[in-house]
């Protein structure tokens, strides 16, 4: 039923621009209704370099990333490969710091945040639709909200959450998206990778461990997931600016 529904949406909105997008990449604008597709997954995108960006003029104010320096990585409590996946993606690296579990604190990865380039959290995530603020990923003494990333001192060029749901974002009036991504792209991240779906862990861990690989040997994120996910269907997109 799932493959049905994503060629049937593909159908309507992919294929008749196919021919005309060719070997480019795609960044596409989402807003209403449109905000709860999984790009990624409809067919006719399916291994091809897209970001999704909240306006075309954002995306042009910061589209292009540096290559990173310092990477911090994350490993929240309770979820079964979140450490063998951030010290996987951490050793492709050569500037790393890792926290596992009672170091993985909110105030650590504040602080962590603030001193990384890209920041990767592998936890348990929570979108909530009827307070999109509080949409977070869980860390050993508790959550890490949206709301809380205003405060940062700085933050991350790319974050990678490797989390349930908090991709999603809820629509508000004039059609604004609220949510844990369009929180960290607020406070000043450029590119955030995350899913609007529940991923499973060995999805997680084998997916993002080879986006780091790619990462690592110079490939732009948003180009490096769709290599990544070229032979498998990923939930996981790329918001803001992916290259």
């Amino acid at each position: 039923g799932l493959d049905l529904r994503l060629r049937q949406i593909s159908s309507a909105l992919v294929t008749p621009i196919l021919s005309q997008v060719g070997e480019r990449r795609v960044v596409i604008t989402q807003a209403g209704i449109l905000a709860g597709i999984s790009w990624s997954m409809l067919p006719g995108f399916r291994g091809h370099p897209l970001s999704v960006a909240s306006t075309a003029s954002s995306w042009l104010q910061t589209h292009g990333l540096d290559s990173p320096v310092s990477l911090g990585f994350v490993a929240g409590p309770e979820v079964a490969r979140a450490v063998e996946e951030v010290e996987l993606a951490a050793s492709f690296w050569t500037n790393a710091t890792v926290l596992t579990h009672e170091r993985a604190t909110t105030n650590a990865v504040k602080e962590l945040a603030a001193q990384a380039d890209v920041l990767h959290i592998s936890a348990h995530g929570r979108h909530s639709a009827e307070n999109p603020l509080f949409a977070g990923v869980l860390l050993a003494d508790g959550p890490l909200f949206g709301y809380d990333l205003d405060r940062l001192a700085a933050v991350p060029a790319v974050v990678i959450l490797s989390a349930c749901e908090v991709g999603r974002s809820t629509q508000r009036w004039a059609e604004e998206s609220l949510g844990m991504v369009n929180s960290w792209l607020h406070a000043g991240a450029k590119c955030v990778i995350a899913s609007p779906a529940a991923v499973a862990d060995d999805e997680a861990c084998e997916v993002l461990s080879t986006v780091h690989q790619l990462m690592a040997s110079g490939r732009a994120p948003a180009v490096a997931l769709a290599e990544a996910t070229r032979d498998r269907p990923t939930t996981f997109m790329a918001f803001g600016a992916g290259w």
